[in-house]
């Protein structure tokens, strides 16, 4: 993973977006089953080390990930060497270590999160849950 150091015209820190970081989100992306901010601790979440050495203390906000995988970016060569199958056995070796790790944190946060269901509100939530009901 690749980062730049601030330039004058720009503040803060920049991601330079390499292919383990847009084969990551290409997983993330095509699991229908999260939203985005599910996604976005995940990426964060595998790649936390290397985004705080580039500055990003909290790791990048979701425009960043949403905009990375968008219609136009897709085109671009970067992402077509990921969208390919791999083409050695370090290459598919890899993928499979991504994805790994991956489903082992979506995972991990599935077994942490209680369900919910979109048609309880909080407050009847909260009811429900209270020890004084």
């Amino acid at each position: 993973m690749a980062c730049t150091q601030p330039s004058t015209a720009r503040q803060g820190p920049r991601n330079v977006w390499d292919a383990t970081q847009r084969y990551v989100l290409l997983l993330l992306k095509d699991n229908s089953k999260l939203e985005w901010p599910q996604r976005l601790s995940v990426f964060n979440d595998i790649f936390r080390f290397a985004l705080k050495d580039c500055g990003f203390k909290d790791g990048l906000d979701v425009r960043k990930l949403q905009a990375q995988c968008a219609g136009p970016e897709l085109e671009r060569k970067g992402w077509q060497l990921v969208i390919q199958p791999p083409t050695t056995a370090e290459e598919e070796q890899l993928r499979s270590d991504l994805k790994t790790k991956v489903d082992a944190s979506i995972a991990a946060r599935t077994l942490h999160s209680p369900p919910t269901s979109p048609n309880t509100s909080r407050k009847r939530s909260r009811l429900v849950a209270s020890p004084h009901s």
